[in-house]
Order: structure tokens, then sequence, then C-alpha cells
């Protein structure tokens, strides 16, 4: 059970950022959506710099989920859940509703949503907000760069989250190409609803 404090009126979670990592984590291995990679602006000392770094979307959303559980309320945290579920909801519609997709288009509908998904944890904004998201290219994901790392324990926690007999450690996964990776994730939605 979470801790909560009084703040302002509002109850929040007290827990200290460390202290929510393998919640976090759990949260992240059961998302319907990949770790995509995306490029943010490097910052220094407050300063942007010109060069970007390169993320995936599953940094940011951690980040987003410690933060929103420490700074928003209880109710805030409800309504961002119940906005997640609608978009959820037509992501599963959108996988499915022009047939199997390629790989490069069921990228983009993974950016589209992830994109969205994120937009959630922006409090004070509109269901229908899309933050800037600078994704990367399908084709700019190679085996063994941290996107690719970080995609391999993804599909590593959901074959034990769906308790399957195959793939359970991120090993298994190194030698598969991202965009396989990402068809056999939404195999694995489309197979489960």
């Amino acid at each position: 059970m979470p801790q909560l404090s009084l703040r302002e009126g509002f109850y929040v979670e007290a827990r200290a950022f460390p202290d929510t990592q393998e919640l976090r984590a759990m949260i992240l291995a059961a998302l319907p959506y990949p770790p995509l990679p995306v490029t943010l602006p490097r910052l220094e000392e407050g300063n942007r710099l010109g060069d970007g770094v390169l993320q995936n979307t599953h940094d940011i959303i951690s980040k987003l989920l410690a933060h929103s559980c420490k700074a928003y309320s209880v109710s805030d945290n409800k309504e961002r859940q119940a906005r997640q579920q609608e978009i959820l909801r037509e992501f599963l519609q959108a996988i499915v509703k022009d047939g199997v997709q390629s790989p490069p288009a069921l990228f983009r509908t993974y950016c589209e949503f992830s994109q969205r998904h994120i937009g959630t944890y922006l409090k004070g904004t509109a269901a229908t907000f899309f933050p800037e998201v600078r994704f990367q290219t399908l084709d700019s994901v190679c085996k063994g760069d941290t996107t690719h790392l970080r995609m391999c324990d993804y599909m590593a926690a959901q074959s034990r989250l769906f308790e399957l007999s195959a793939g359970i450690s991120a090993q298994d996964w190194l030698c598969r190409e991202y965009a396989d990776m990402i068809a056999i994730a939404r195999d694995r939605l489309v197979s489960e609803q």
C-alpha cells in the first residue's frame, strides 16, 4: 500500500524516487507500448545545449510516473489513469483496424499512442494534447544499442507476464531485430484480446 501524505489539501505519494523503482518497472513491463527511440535536448546545469541525447519512451514514462505520484493528488492520478485506459482502448482498435500492419506502419502507431500516453502525465492538459516527442525512425535502432537492449528487457518481462515458456531472458532476444520484436509484441496483444 503506498504511503500517502497530505500536501496542500491533497493526498500524494510520500515515497522517494528510488523507492518506487520496482513498481515503475512492473508498470513499464505491462505497458502495451514498447520502448521507442526518442531524442531529447541535452541539458547541462539548466542550459540547453545543441546536440540531443538518445533516450527511449520508457525512460520518459518512468520519470513522469514517479513525478505524478509525488506531485499530484490521488484524484489527479485517477483521472490520468482513466485517460490512459481510453487511449489503450483506441490503441487496441488501431492495431487491428486495417489488418496486420507492416513494421513501419506499426512503429508509427506505437509512436502516436506512446505520445498520447505521455501527454496524460502533463497536468492541466486536454486528453488530446500531444507533447513534442522527437521520435527517431524505426531503422535508427541497431542491435546492441540502448533502445534495442531496453526492447530485449521489455520482451523478456512481457514473456514472464504472459507466462510464456520461451524468451524469458533479455539474452534470448538479443539476436532479434527491433522491427521483429515490435511485431511480436503486437501479436501478443492481438492474440490476448
